[in-house]
């Protein structure tokens, strides 16, 4: 059988518009080997504690995720990114340091009450965290893939280090067939069929913005056609535009279309907006496997932009 990595690659699926659209993400400090359910393994409370999480409603999505080079004995760190409600949204960061799963408990629930006392680590504000997942035991095409890329990529920093990122393993997010993908914070952007080269343009944001064309799955927080937009403006103004906030609107809708909006803040108070027309049409659908565990192929759609026109500055 083959897997779903390749058999997406092969059928030249498009991977923009896949990226999940949570409105929070809790990153857990938490060693591997991980089963199926991450946190299950020797844990007493922290699993049903995060089954919670996901069944609140809220869009809450919890990872776990590992560096050996950074890992401590009773030490876990917490990462909250947690979407901005101002007009121009991004992810906004809290990182905490406690030492026991008990800890994480107490801390998440006074996290969810608005309790939360304890001072944020401010050490890693303006980093960049990166996440490839290698979770092997959910979808075989993460171990395949996302391990050997993750092991390059260490040694790969080890000797020409980049500035303020962490690099982590991570528990699975979604999109085994993009293997190795990958989802970087503080902004919350998802990539897929990473290669070291690419990967280390990522990180670093030099060489042809090129590179983002075929690695981009879409920015978490943007309904999925107008990932396809966003990814087309980042396109024509390079790497330095991953950085701006953004407010995005569907201003008309259509069964398999929609006209979209994305405004974005630059220097001395003015505003770029940008409209596009996005289809998703039958006649371009692919039906494939999801997972390397599914036989029945699904229907997935693929995004087309056109039209897409700037506004000027406001």
């Amino acid at each position: 059988m083959m897997f779903c990595a390749q058999v997406s690659r092969q059928a030249g699926e498009d991977i923009i518009g896949t990226a999940a659209t949570h409105a929070v993400y809790i990153l857990i400090e938490w060693p591997p080997p991980w089963p199926g359910d991450e946190f299950s393994r020797q844990a007493s409370v922290l699993a049903p504690f995060v089954d919670h999480l996901h069944g609140l409603g809220r869009s809450i999505r919890v990872l776990a995720i590992y560096n050996h080079q950074f890992w401590q004995p009773n030490r876990h760190r917490i990462l909250i990114f947690q979407r901005s409600t101002a007009e121009f949204c991004c992810f906004q960061r809290r990182e905490f340091e406690v030492d026991s799963e008990a800890a994480i408990v107490s801390t998440l629930q006074a996290w969810l009450e608005g309790a939360l006392t304890e001072t944020p680590n401010a050490e890693h504000t303006n980093w960049q965290d990166l996440l490839l997942c290698t979770h092997g035991s959910v979808d075989r095409c993460c171990a395949r893939w996302g391990k050997p890329l993750y092991h390059a990529a260490q040694n790969a920093l080890a000797t020409r280090p980049c500035d303020r990122v962490r690099l982590w393993q991570a528990s699975h997010f979604g999109g085994h067939r993009f293997a190795p993908t990958a989802i970087a914070f503080p902004d919350g952007r998802y990539y897929g069929r990473l290669n070291l080269d690419t990967l280390l343009a990522l990180l670093t944001r030099t060489g042809p913005i090129k590179a983002f064309q075929n690695i981009y799955r879409g920015w978490g927080l943007l309904p999925y056609p107008l990932q396809a937009m966003e990814q087309q403006i980042v396109l024509q103004n390079g790497w330095s535009w991953l950085d701006l906030p953004v407010h995005s609107q569907i201003l008309q809708e259509a069964e398999h279309a929609c006209l979209g909006q994305l405004c974005y803040p630059l220097d001395e108070g003015t505003v770029a907006c940008y409209q596009a027309q996005i289809s998703w049409r039958p006649e371009n659908a692919l039906f494939l496997l999801g997972d390397c565990g599914n036989n029945a192929p699904e229907l997935i759609e693929q995004f087309r932009v056109e039209q897409l026109r700037c506004l000027g500055a406001q």
